[in-house]
């Protein structure tokens, strides 16, 4: 957002025709999630659209150049083939005396995976591509917006699968799903019919009945009292156990779920008994995971939109002013938890009675959803209703006492001072 309204049009106007909201929910949010790093590629092109555009690589496609723990350089990969003969194609974007270079390279590679360069020009999609590369002057970013969530121990360099660790789990789960499969396909109700009331066939021999998901065997017929043939049709099916195989799917499943997200979070009950208080504490079992994802993502989208709008200045310019002005928030929904009005109704209390900071107060009601800017003019708002209603914040002595952002009011005559409302 921006307090210019032009820029707030040029904003709206970049985003939808990069199309990132859907392809944050689509490709960069799992699949950083699921590989453990990806990178988006900002392109200009043309003969396609008049504003920049995204591309996103994920974890297989994209190397980080990383010097002092900073993505100083990313390269995206690309894979052709042409007359039988494989090609990858790298391109290079790093910063170079100030200047943001793209340098792009060409390399074939055979069956055993060795490579030689050679001759950019050499296949028809980079002819127009200069040799020595592309220089934006002046401009001191990297053109691409790196994608990593968690911390890896064992490549440092790059981010981890929320999903490591839990490979022989999913293993584990395939295995159940399997045997209960097995279970309900053998429970099959079986049909057992004598051969003489069948069909015959041209060959004489009998025809089973054609239903559908039935296994039917015949059995010879006997002949009774009076000598005539005889027999019957009955059912039978297996009594098996299939309370066994769904419980230990649902044991697996937990176990892979944890630190990813809360069975609560999914709709599933962990106890017939549990409260609705019990049942919202699952859910934020996962609420590190969460934060961790949030503060990234803030980050990522917030550098998405920057340097789609500097592209956007070079595309009409031909340079970056690096002179806009905006500030960002991200909004994320929540699961099972309360209402707006609900933590509103709560939270007025404790800030009339001085038990909440209009700061703290703001920041617990709106969240991520309100930009710096937007929280500091509620926060102003709120502080001149206070003392309009009699109820001057400056005369209370704030003391944060345990850390946490609620203040203990340390003046007991100012206990009693509420609203005339």
């Amino acid at each position: 957002s921006s307090k210019d309204e032009e820029l707030n049009a040029r904003i709206d106007r970049v985003v939808e025709k990069s199309q990132l909201k859907s392809m944050l929910n689509q490709k960069q949010l799992p699949m950083t999630m699921v590989c453990g790093w990806g990178a988006f590629k900002p392109i200009i092109d043309k003969n396609v659209s008049d504003s920049p555009l995204l591309e996103w690589y994920d974890g297989d496609n994209v190397e980080f150049v990383v010097k002092h723990g900073v993505i100083v350089g990313v390269i995206f990969k690309d894979y052709y083939q042409f007359n039988n003969d494989n090609y990858v194609f790298m391109e290079t974007r790093r910063i170079l005396d100030g200047n943001s270079r793209i340098e792009y390279n060409l390399y074939k590679y055979d069956k055993s995976n060795e490579a030689q360069e050679v001759d950019l020009h050499s296949l028809k999609e980079f002819q127009d591509l200069n040799k020595d590369g592309l220089e934006i002057k002046g401009y001191n970013k990297v053109l691409a917006i790196p994608s990593v969530f968690f911390y890896d121990q064992n490549n440092v360099n790059y981010g981890r699968s929320i999903f490591m660790g839990k490979i022989d789990l999913f293993d584990d789960l395939d295995q159940d799903l399997s045997q209960a499969s097995q279970t309900s396909r053998v429970s099959t109700p079986v049909e057992y019919f004598p051969v003489d009331v069948n069909e015959r066939g041209k060959n004489g021999e009998a025809r089973l009945p054609k239903v559908y998901n039935r296994q039917f065997i015949a059995s010879n017929s006997y002949p009774n009292g009076d000598g005539e043939m005889s027999g019957e049709i009955h059912t039978t099916q297996p009594q098996l156990n299939f309370t066994q195989y769904n419980d230990k799917c649902m044991n697996t499943l937990n176990l892979i779920l944890t630190g990813i997200l809360s069975p609560a979070t999914l709709g599933m009950n962990m106890a017939k008994d549990d409260t609705a208080m019990s049942q919202r504490e699952k859910e934020k079992v996962s609420i590190m995971t969460r934060n961790n994802i949030i503060k990234r993502e803030e980050k990522i989208v917030s550098e998405c939109v920057k340097m789609l709008l500097d592209l956007q200045e070079y595309m009409e310019t031909g340079a970056i002013t690096l002179q806009n002005e905006y500030n960002s928030s991200v909004k994320f929904d929540e699961f099972a938890t309360p209402s707006f009005e609900n933590v509103g109704a709560s939270l007025i209390q404790l800030l009339t009675q001085g038990g909440l900071s209009p700061k703290m107060y703001v920041e617990k009601l709106y969240g991520d959803s309100l930009s710096d800017e937007e929280k500091q003019a509620e926060i102003d708002y709120i502080t001149q209703r206070l003392e309009q209603d009699n109820l001057d914040t400056s005369e209370f002595e704030w003391k944060d006492t345990y850390g946490t952002g609620f203040r203990e009011n340390t003046k007991a005559e100012n206990f009693n001072k509420v609203p005339t409302e």
